[in-house]
Parts: C-alpha cells; structure tokens; sequence
C-alpha cells in the first residue's frame, strides 16, 4: 500500500558540522552570527541551550530507565499536527516523524519498508538550508522512489528576495523536486498530491516550482489564505504517547507589526486570528487527550487585540480547564485586569520582548511598546504570581 505522504518535522541539525559550514562564510556572516548568539561554548565544546542542560541535568548520577534527552522540541511539532490534520481531511494517507536527529533510525526504517508517494520537508524556523539539504540525501539515500516536496518559510522568503537564477540554483543545490514557495502552501501541496496520482498539470498549480530536465519551473505567484479557524488540529488523529503533557497552540498567523529586527511578518500574508467559539473547540480536544497538564501559546501576539484575549481567558476560567500555561506578551496591550484574568486561568509564565529599556532605541527599532509600559506590566505579572522572562538586545 502507498501512504500519499510522510511529513518530515524538525531537523536541528549536527551543530559541529553546522558551525564548520557558517563559520567559512566569515565569522560576520549574519547566518553565523544568528548561530553563535544560540550556543554555548563550555570546555572548548559547542552546545545548545537545552544540550548544556542535559549536560548537568544528568550529572553525578548513574542512569535511569526512566531517563530522557531534554529537547527544545521535545513536545509535537505543530507543523506535524496541524499539516497532518489538513491533508487527511482531504482525503490523503498521511505518515511523520516528529524530530528528524532524535528519530533518524525509525525514518530509516519508514524509509525502506513502505512506499510513499511523496514526502514532505517543513522548513518553519530554518535560517539556513543545511538542515534541509541533510533531511534530503538521508531521504534520498533510503528511498530513491519517494518525491520530495519542501516548503515553508525558508522557501518562501527566498522566493520573493532572490533573483531567479539564484533561486534556480539554490532549488538545485537543496535537491528536492518541488518546492512550496508561498508564505502558507497548504492548497498548493494539496495541488501537488492531487497531480501526481491523478496525472495533472503542474504549470497550472500556482505558487510552486517542479523540476524540468536540468532546471526548474516557477508557476505564477497568488494570495493563499488558510484561516485558522476553518482548519483546526483533530488531535484525535493522533496517539497520545504523540501528544503527552505538553503542547504547543497557535490561535493566530502573522503579526500586525513590524520590528526592524524581525522576519516573522513575512512568513503570512496577513494577521489573522481565529474565532473564539473555535479556539474553545481546540481546547476542548485537548483536554479529551486526557494526558495534557500544560500548554504554550506560541503567537507573538496573542494578546492583540486585547478585548478579544480577555475573552479568551474569560472562557478558559469558565471551562476551568486545568492547563498551566505560559505565552509571548506584549506589554503595550495590558493592564490589570487582564494579568488578573491570566493568573485566575493558571498562566504560569510570560516571556516579554523587552529589547531595551530606552525609548529612543525602541522607536529605532519600530516596537510599539515603551519603557512605561514595562514598569507599569512587569510588577503587576510579579504580584499575580507569573514568572516574567524577558529577551534584550545588546
């Protein structure tokens, strides 16, 4: 039997070879400088965050049975959900594995017992293709037959900032077949299934690019839309050995700003947020999992706009859904009865987008927020009994 699809998540990639590879670019390089800010040098040793905490987590005692790897992606990799939960709604037979380092032997293993008809490299947080390219030979390399589909962000952006011969030669060094090159891409991959078992025209599926002999051929650009609330996540579809005690919940696309500093803008065509009633249903199936205690709201600006957040939290302390939480908040958009609604619905934690204390550098950078408004949040998230966790720029 023929799966239409197996969805390849997270690949963080071998970190010795990946500084090794930025670091000839030069050492200004901004690839290598936006990798260096996400390491940790101990005892002449490269490590990531949660690698220096396993590190010393698990030192000075023997092992356990019970024993794990901490991951910063150890809970299900939304994209895995949610793209899962799309196709098979449409019809398709769908496989995954959640982390490609943590999960390479079970690939393999997929890889070389079943035939899938395509299969899927998500590309939601990459800066860079060396990952991409390493889930592609492995791939390649354990099931020549399969076609293989990239799209995300990183394709995306590329696709409206390079010329075509550097987009053409960049599709041609990464390897895939086709490539998704809208911010969403959701119908696009859909398109993409439907013509390769049912022998369609590919030139007539906007937003994509395919090989053609030596090269590759761009379709027309078009707006793709997918609103949240009309493609929620059944997490039904799924074992809650998957699942377990933490997820991760996006009720909104996009951001409605634009911080000098940040691409996040660019990865949708519009911000959009999903409907109350909707967002309700979501939370509703994650308690039938019945394994879940917590939950992060990963939006940037989940409290924007703020009527609509309160809302939110006023269903949530009605439901008493028992979840502690945590979220990214924007201090410009609080006040006190929203922290005391967020500490009445058991959020735990906020992480806020200090950047500087300094008005002048914060209007440089296009952030609404100024220095009043986190002398005026900060102590109130601290009285309530929510931690605050803050990122600066230096």
């Amino acid at each position: 039997m023929v799966t239409d699809c197996l969805i390849i998540g997270y690949n963080d990639g071998c970190l010795e070879d990946e500084i090794r590879s930025l670091r000839a670019m030069g050492v200004d390089h901004p690839n290598y400088r936006d990798l260096s800010l996400n390491i940790i040098e101990y005892e002449g040793r490269p490590y990531r965050a949660m690698d220096i905490f396993n590190r010393f987590y698990y030192e000075g005692r023997a092992p356990t049975k019970g024993d794990r790897r901490w991951h910063n992606a150890d809970v299900p990799w939304i994209v895995i959900l949610y793209l899962s939960t799309y196709l098979r709604k449409r019809g398709f037979t769908v496989d995954y594995i959640n982390l490609f380092q943590l999960q390479k032997d079970e690939l393999k293993e997929k890889l070389r017992n079943n035939e899938y008809l395509t299969t899927v490299i998500t590309t939601t947080i990459y800066n860079f293709d060396t990952p991409i390219i390493e889930a592609v030979n492995f791939v390649r390399e354990h099931n020549p037959k399969t076609k293989i589909i990239v799209g995300g962000p990183y394709i995306a952006k590329r696709s409206e900032t390079m010329e075509a011969a550097d987009l053409q030669a960049m599709f041609t060094y990464i390897g895939s077949d086709f490539y998704v090159r809208s911010r969403e891409g959701e119908q696009a991959l859909v398109k993409i299934l439907h013509a390769l078992k049912n022998g369609g025209n590919f030139a007539a599926i906007p937003n994509i690019a395919f090989k053609n002999g030596n090269g590759f051929v761009l379709t027309p650009s078009q707006p793709e839309l997918n609103p949240l609330y009309e493609n929620l996540i059944d997490y039904s579809l799924f074992p809650k050995e998957l699942i377990g005690n933490y997820v991760n919940v996006r009720i909104t696309k996009g951001c409605p700003f634009a911080c000098a500093f940040c691409s996040f803008p660019l990865r949708t065509e519009k911000y959009d947020i999903s409907r109350l009633d909707y967002i309700e249903h979501e939370l509703d199936a994650i308690r039938e999992v019945g394994t879940v205690t917590g939950m992060c709201f990963v939006d940037d600006t989940v409290n924007v706009p703020l009527p609509t957040f309160k809302e939110m939290l006023r269903m949530m302390i009605r439901k008493n859904y028992g979840f502690k939480w945590h979220c990214f908040f924007r201090a410009d958009f609080c006040d006190e009865e929203v922290v005391e609604l967020m500490a009445q619905s058991n959020c735990v934690g906020v992480f806020l987008g200090l950047e500087s204390a300094n008005d002048q550098i914060l209007a440089n950078m296009n952030k609404t927020p100024r220095k009043e408004h986190y002398l005026r949040s900060i102590p109130l998230f601290k009285k309530a009994g929510i931690q605050v966790f803050a990122s600066v720029f230096f």
